[in-house]
């Protein structure tokens, strides 16, 4: 079965897309069979991978309407392990079709994604900033909500409107959705305000960060720029490694799940009162 994995923030500006794109590279460059789906009408991941937009014909939003199936709208890309599901800027339409068509946004994609289980060992999903229709269909078809953070100013605010979105999903839609961990990104150690704003995170949230940070890297600039995941493009980068470091501590994250809820079922009658695990109580 494969692992689900939404990367999701209601604030624009953290990295989110860059964050999906270099981890599922790394799970690529792992050997690990990977997708990633664009479900962000910007549609900047098959960019991000040096697909060809103007080449490309069939895509996320015919797969939401139904023109296709989901294994047609499946692309290589720059890794053998790698393979995407682009977004064009149709997909900003989406929503409209949907409610005309009266389909419950919680089942779409989750069903569409079902005949892609045996095939993957791990699905990226990226999503846009915004609770809408695209995010609540990520969301309800994942197991796992990693979010990246950084140290600018409302941070904190908007992370916590992240952290309640995600467990209303959970509670209404989905009950096996857990949250990864957060991402600190684009984390500079020469910024004493980065310093003293991460401290501030660790201390409301340190039962939710991540092990792995990534750091400003000029080279992970570039290799956006060049329209590669950095690890294909400087391996040896710092942001290449702290990216492999992070595939590794998600796996970490995610076996140890498994490993806790061999034997635990979880009854109808709870499903309504699943809680969030990793996120500690308010």
């Amino acid at each position: 079965m494969a692992n689900i994995i939404s990367i999701t923030s209601l604030k624009g500006g953290v990295g989110k897309t860059t964050t999906a794109i270099n981890l599922a590279a790394s799970f690529a460059v792992l050997e690990k069979k990977t997708l990633i789906i664009d479900c962000d009408p910007q549609g900047n991941v098959s960019s991000g991978l040096g697909i060809n937009k103007d080449a490309i014909s069939k895509d996320i939003t015919s797969v939401f309407t139904g023109e296709i199936n989901i294994q047609e709208a499946v692309y290589n890309t720059c890794l053998d392990y790698l393979k995407c599901i682009p977004a064009k800027f149709n997909l900003y339409n989406i929503e409209k079709f949907i409610g005309k068509n009266r389909r419950n946004p919680g089942t779409i994609l989750t069903d569409k994604i079902r005949a892609l289980h045996t095939i993957y060992d791990y699905i990226i999903i990226d999503t846009p900033c915004a609770v809408n229709f695209l995010t609540t269909s990520a969301l309800c078809a994942s197991g796992w909500a990693l979010i990246p953070v950084t140290y600018y100013l409302y941070t904190i605010d908007i992370l916590e409107e992240t952290l309640a979105n995600i467990k209303k999903i959970k509670d209404s839609f989905n009950p096996s959705l857990n949250v990864a961990g957060l991402l600190l990104t684009m984390y500079d150690k020469r910024d004493y305000i980065s310093e003293g704003f991460s401290d501030d995170i660790f201390a409301d949230f340190n039962k939710l960060i991540l092990k792995t940070v990534i750091n400003y890297d000029l080279k992970l600039h570039e290799a956006l720029g060049s329209n590669k995941p950095v690890a294909l493009y400087d391996i040896m980068a710092k942001s290449a490694e702290a990216h492999l470091k992070l595939a590794d501590e998600i796996e970490k994250i995610i076996n140890k799940s498994k490993k806790k809820n061999t034997y635990k079922v979880i009854k109808p009658w709870e499903r309504g009162n699943a809680k969030i695990d990793r996120l500690p109580a308010k």
